[in-house]
């Protein structure tokens, strides 16, 4: 088994690895994360990937990559613990000291595994729901192996999180990126196919929880454990002072931007909000300008600084005023006048 991302190593079908030549530097002026993990959106194409990939290696040469992947399957036909189970490798490679891309690796009964990376270590970057939804999973499979939390440092939220309930326009939407070319061109056939789909994840599709009478089980649809999950602190770290940043767009026709608003206000931690005006879902980085902007914000929530996004624009550090607000419109006044920026 090969990976379809240049340079990564297969720890699974959905789970793959990237490990730099040159072992991660004891000092650095720059301190990089420890590690990165990618849970990209649902069904997303290697060469899309890739210009995330690319871009974190030059950032952050030095650093490990861990890219997780969602299938429109894990959302319709696998419950929520078999999404869990199915990240044992990248548990597994967490918790391997060193940190090995390849096993044997085995859990013992009787011995707690030492988790290999220090709190405060990782960057987490998810895009769109299924990005969210594999990385709960993820810190729930973390927890259950070491009893402790995923060590994320800063998180970076691409388009999500959304509502728990979304509607079946936007459901419609998001399946028309996941289905073969020929399906979105035909509307009578995709919005058919929609309907059953919004209803398998969203009304009838669920998940049981750990119950011990089978009498009583509950059921847990994925969106809701996700929601939860993204605010839960046994998973992760949720002081104000760890960094947190949303990238979204008005255009976006799955996860409308007033929901990622609404989840970052509610969440109450120091955090950075970019809205683009009109980019559209998980498509902020194919403008130069965007581009620019997009991975400033991302530097910014790892580095904390002033960073240049690439073309004049600065953005403040997240610790001047606590909390952020950015928009591309004012960015862009910003720059027209010849300030410092926002």
């Amino acid at each position: 088994m090969s990976s379809p991302i240049a340079g990564f190593i297969p720890l699974s079908p959905t789970i793959h690895l990237y490990q730099p030549l040159s072992p991660f530097p004891t000092s650095t002026n720059q301190n990089p994360p420890q590690l990165i993990i990618l849970c990209t959106w649902t069904s997303a194409k290697p060469a899309h990937i890739a210009k995330y990939t690319a871009a974190y290696q030059t950032l952050y040469p030095p650093t490990p990559i861990l890219l997780i992947t969602t299938h429109i399957t894990d959302l319709i036909f696998h419950s929520t613990p078999h999404k869990i189970k199915s990240l044992l490798p990248a548990v597994q490679f967490l918790l391997s000291s060193p940190p090995a891309p390849r096993g044997p690796y085995y859990f013992s009964p009787f011995h707690q595994p030492t988790p290999c990376f220090p709190p405060g270590s990782i960057l987490l970057h998810t895009f769109s729901e299924g990005g969210s939804f594999a990385a709960v999973s993820l810190a729930h499979a973390y927890e259950q192996h070491s009893k402790q939390k995923l060590p994320v440092g800063a998180f970076v939220f691409d388009s999500t999180p959304g509502s728990p309930n979304p509607s079946l326009a936007s459901s419609t939407a998001a399946l028309g990126r996941t289905l073969p070319g020929w399906f979105c061109r035909h509307r009578m056939i995709q919005k058919s196919v929609g309907g059953v789909v919004y209803y398998l994840t969203f009304r009838a599709r669920s998940s049981p929880s750990k119950d011990s009478s089978n009498k009583n089980r509950k059921f847990v649809h994925w969106l809701p454990f996700t929601q939860s999950g993204l605010a839960n602190d046994r998973l992760w770290d949720l002081g104000e002072h760890i960094p947190t940043t949303y990238l979204f767009s008005e255009k976006d026709d799955l996860v409308l931007w007033e929901d990622v608003q609404s989840h970052a206000v509610q969440a109450g931690r120091r955090s950075l909000m970019v809205r683009f005006k009109e980019t559209g879902h998980c498509g902020h980085v194919r403008g130069r300008r965007e581009r620019g902007i997009y991975w400033g914000a991302v530097r910014m929530t790892w580095e904390g600084v002033r960073v240049d996004g690439g073309l004049g624009v600065r953005l403040r550090g997240l610790g001047e005023n606590g909390k952020g607000w950015v928009s591309l419109d004012s960015l862009c006044l910003e720059e027209e006048r010849g300030e410092g920026g926002v």
